[in-house]
């Protein structure tokens, strides 16, 4: 009923060992293993912006969908780290552990939180910049605007510190506020867009 055609996309997020695990069939988000027994380190898939769902029906998704996107994971902390270079837009993963890995807009002595804010690709997707975690960051509109259409520079260190360097040759850092994930991160609706100030929130410290 709309004058021009609507792309929909749904993402499901199924662990590898998911699809090889056996389960009883039903509609619990139990995991089991051969034996019958609860797993350990369970993790069921769940349907972006809705939770979890059972095992069988992740399994019968994933037999026939005709695409799908590998997203790697940190092996203790399960944080997102690595997508498929065939994908520009973040995941709902990959925002709930930036926001939270920041807090806030990483921008030196900027606190728009982080989930106002854009996920910039720090290496420009159109230069080659992958959608992965290690060249993503929270950044405010206002400030990612600034980025793009100055000579602002920005670099991201291992440790995940952000440091922004100005024309002039100054620099400033921010540093993550959590090193950590949540243990189990709630399934929360993506935040409701956000009109930005003409101005910064807080002078800049350069």
């Amino acid at each position: 009923g709309t004058p021009t055609a609507v792309r929909t996309e749904i993402l499901i997020t199924i662990p590898a060992l998911t699809l090889t695990r056996t389960t009883t069939s039903g509609t619990g988000t139990t995991g089991t293993d051969a034996a019958g027994g609860v797993a350990v380190g369970y993790t069921p898939a769940e349907l972006d912006g809705h939770g979890p769902i059972d095992d069988d029906t992740a399994r019968h998704l994933f037999a026939h969908a005709p695409t799908f996107l590998r997203l790697i994971t940190d092996p203790i902390t399960a944080a997102p780290l690595t997508l498929d270079r065939t994908r520009y837009r973040t995941t709902t993963a990959q925002r709930r552990w930036l926001t939270h890995h920041y807090g806030t807009c990483t921008r030196p002595g900027c606190t728009r939180p982080a989930h106002q804010s854009d996920l910039d690709h720090l290496t420009p997707w159109t230069a080659g910049g992958p959608t992965n975690t290690t060249n993503l960051a929270p950044t405010c509109r206002t400030d990612h605007t600034l980025k793009h259409h100055t000579r602002f520079q920005v670099t991201k260190a291992p440790n995940g510190t952000i440091t922004w360097h100005t024309p002039t040759g100054h620099t400033a850092t921010t540093t993550p506020q959590h090193l950590h994930p949540p243990q189990r991160p709630p399934s929360t609706p993506e935040a409701p867009p956000h009109r930005e100030s003409a101005h910064y929130p807080e002078p800049a410290p350069f």
